[in-house]
């Protein structure tokens, strides 16, 4: 018998190929066939590493951009505390202001009531300067 009887290649199913050896002939085996089933299993193998790394860039790819999803985040809120944070200190300096000039207000009709115009004269320099400032 030839060497042609004693190795049989078929293609499975999925595609890929099966190295059958008969039992008739029992000659060596082909070198050029284990050659190349060689080279099947090397290919397969490197097939399955950059598989292997490309899932491991877009996990790495993904967890990158969820970091900078929270950083973004993370500045954007930082920006609404202090510009929160800004308007709550000038709208106590205007209720401040306003309770002084009312202060001021109720001074100056008090001190005339009383006829006290030394400290009327005082509570309209405040009232003055409280609505200048």
């Amino acid at each position: 018998m030839s060497n042609e009887d004693d190795v049989v290649v078929t293609i499975d199913e999925a595609g890929q190929p099966v190295v059958e050896k008969t039992d008739e002939g029992k000659q060596a085996p082909d070198p050029a066939a284990a050659e190349l089933s060689s080279q099947l299993e090397e290919l397969r193998a490197s097939e399955a590493a950059a598989k292997a790394e490309k899932a491991a860039a877009e996990a790495q790819a993904a967890a990158a951009r969820r970091e900078a999803d929270l950083a973004r985040t993370e500045a954007k809120s930082a920006r609404n505390e202090t510009a929160d944070s800004q308007l709550e200190t000038v709208t106590m300096g205007i209720e401040a202001a306003r309770a002084e000039a009312n202060a001021a207000e109720q001074a100056v009709a008090t001190f005339m009531e009383a006829g006290n115009f030394a400290e009327v004269a005082k509570a309209q320099r405040r009232l003055s300067s409280t609505l200048g400032s």
